[in-house]
């Protein structure tokens, strides 16, 4: 229980499994306690979602379900996903299209013609 499981091998993993099992109720009830009193902070590094509202026909919803249990995933993570592709696609044409069009000449500046007012 000393360096977390990440740097452990597995010969020491399952020793302290083996410890873990080995503990009466009192005892994992302390080691909660005492776990619970150290301050540990959780930083979630994922990027921050937004739900939406779409309207969307129910047999596309219901094809949609069909296909990710066969994938074994969620459908909203497909529907996710085939956006995801879709704005990719979007993207690439885009760059193609604008590394195409020419850049737009430089702006003339107007000259006055007389003293200002």
């Amino acid at each position: 229980m000393a360096k977390p499981t990440s740097q452990m091998t597995a010969e020491e993993i399952l020793r302290e499994s083996d410890e873990w099992d080995k503990m009466s109720t009192k005892d994992l009830a302390r080691v909660w306690n005492e776990a619970a009193e150290t301050d540990i902070g959780f930083v979630d590094k994922r990027s921050p979602k937004k739900a939406v509202s779409i309207r969307i026909r129910e047999d596309m919803i219901d094809e949609t379900k069909q296909m990710a249990e066969r994938l074994g995933v969620g459908y909203q993570s497909l529907f996710k996903l085939w956006i995801a592709e879709g704005l990719g696609d979007w993207r690439s044409r885009y760059a193609k299209r604008a590394s195409r069009r020419r850049p737009a000449p430089p702006e003339k500046t107007a000259r006055r013609s007389g003293p200002a007012a």
